[in-house]
């Protein structure tokens, strides 16, 4: 049998189940399984160099009666025997399993590490070794044998009504999605400049209370507009509203008109607001996680001795900062981001994503930590010509002159031709994708993205 049990949050001394002290990241749930007849969910594989095995078959395909749903299972599952503190997971010999994704799972485990005690039959020169294995989720699907593609939905508040925005919001959570976005500006950048559009946190905060799961993000915070110090204020009031759900979406920020309007500071150049990026996210990371800030002589911010109470209930807030310029943005990816967002095509998302690995090389980040969302906009309908349609009645709403439906961004049709559509992001290492809709909110895109999209995506 296994035992499996790992606690939230698990610092870098915490004791592990068998009293001995040894430093791994927290743990995304609290989890206790106890399984006397088969082996969790998973495949074992024999890390023994000597001798040549099949991995141990498991029949088991969901948790322990009692024990699910809810319990913070990810969709891959690689067990790592430890034999030398240096062993790398890319080193050992068969180290992927599958399992199904149980509902309710938390929509952001990057990387979840749990304690595993073998308890059963010594099969092999492996257990004799070590008998205990890591437990890791891993989003990326690098070697998974089946897709869990992550969904979310941004809805654009320009144009739209408050009616209409908490109940999009309410069925988006109802009906599984992952997380749950909307924009953070000042002024509509579609068509008409003044139309009517609401501030981003004020409608997360009453989100938080009219939903129960889904995640909640700006997709993504206009750095500019407020201090960083603020905005971790901010990002924790909101995880205590939601239950743990807030989840910290960072950008440059693109549109000027907005700042002169509200006489804020734009910045002389887009790299100048780039640097105060890659310090504002420093900044709000390090609060988020409880620590004090105190900023360096040279730069833009004067903390001094910072720190907030009360703490986010997450042992770790995500951040998500979106943006894909290659020489700056995704080294601040790579430096503090848990998820990242970017709008390209295929070819572009592939080239992007190779250059995020080499930023985490340089900054000494694990890329697996990351998890690489994509951006587009879709309708859903049983042919191109109505889902056009829909389109224009919303552009034509939006005040918009904007009619384009071909852009790589833009993804309208049926079910097969959008999941074809997002299977090349999936080939080009994101595993979450972030659909844009504008107002009014289309009720029928959202039923049919993830009840008809999502499963032709994940069976690829």
């Amino acid at each position: 049998m296994f035992r499996i049990s790992a606690a939230s949050p698990l610092s870098p001394a915490s004791p592990s189940p068998d009293g001995r002290k040894r430093s791994f990241p927290p743990a995304a749930a609290r989890l206790e399984v106890l399984n006397t007849s088969d082996p969790i969910s998973a495949r074992i594989a024999s890390n023994d160099s000597r001798r040549s095995r099949r991995p141990v078959s498991n029949r088991n395909m969901n948790p322990p009666p009692g024990h699910g749903p809810g319990l913070g299972w990810g969709p891959e599952i690689r067990w790592t025997p430890i034999v030398r503190r240096s062993d790398s997971i890319a080193n050992l010999r068969n180290p992927r399993a599958a399992i199904s994704r149980c509902a309710g799972a938390p929509a952001f485990d990057v990387r979840a590490t749990l304690w595993v005690e073998w308890t059963g039959p010594v099969r092999s020169g492996a257990d004799r070794r070590g008998g205990r294995y890591w437990l890791e989720f891993v989003t990326r699907g690098l070697e998974a044998t089946m897709t869990d593609f992550r969904m979310g939905i941004m809805l654009a508040s320009q144009a739209a009504t408050w009616p209409d925005t908490i109940e999009a919001a309410r069925r988006v959570d109802r009906l599984g999605y992952d997380h749950l976005w909307t924009w953070d500006h000042l002024h509509a950048i579609i068509g008409d400049k003044l139309q009517p559009i609401f501030e981003g946190y004020t409608v997360l905060g009453a989100w938080a209370t009219a939903t129960e799961r889904v995640k909640l993000g700006l997709l993504v915070g206009a750095n500019p507009f407020r201090n960083p110090g603020v905005v971790a204020k901010a990002v924790a009031t909101l995880d205590h509203v939601s239950n743990g759900r807030a989840i910290a979406g960072l950008g440059a920020a693109w549109f000027e008109y907005e700042h002169i309007a509200h006489g804020i500071d734009f910045g002389t150049s887009v790299g100048q607001r780039l640097a105060w990026l890659d310090e504002a996210s420093a900044a709000i990371r390090t609060l988020l996680d409880g620590g004090t800030v105190t900023s360096e002589p040279d730069g833009h911010y004067a903390f001094h001795e910072l720190e907030h109470h009360p703490r986010p209930l997450q042992a770790r807030v995500p951040i998500m900062i979106g943006g894909g310029g290659e020489k700056k943005t995704l080294r601040t990816v790579a430096r503090h981001a848990d998820l990242w967002n970017v709008s390209a095509p295929p070819a572009d998302l592939a080239r992007k994503n190779a250059i995020l690995d080499e930023h985490c090389a340089a900054e000494g980040r694990d890329p697996a930590a990351i998890t690489r969302t994509s951006g587009c906009w879709a309708v859903i309908r049983d042919t191109r010509a109505e889902a056009e349609r829909v389109w224009a009645a919303q552009m034509a709403s939006n005040r918009s002159g904007l009619r384009e439906s071909d852009g790589f961004r833009n993804f309208f049709g049926p079910p097969e031709l959008v999941a074809e559509k997002l299977l090349e992001h999936v080939a080009a290492g994101f595993s979450s994708t972030i659909i844009e809709l504008a107002a009014p909110f289309d009720l029928e895109t959202i039923d049919r993205l993830i009840g008809e999209v999502k499963p032709l995506v994940d069976r690829g």
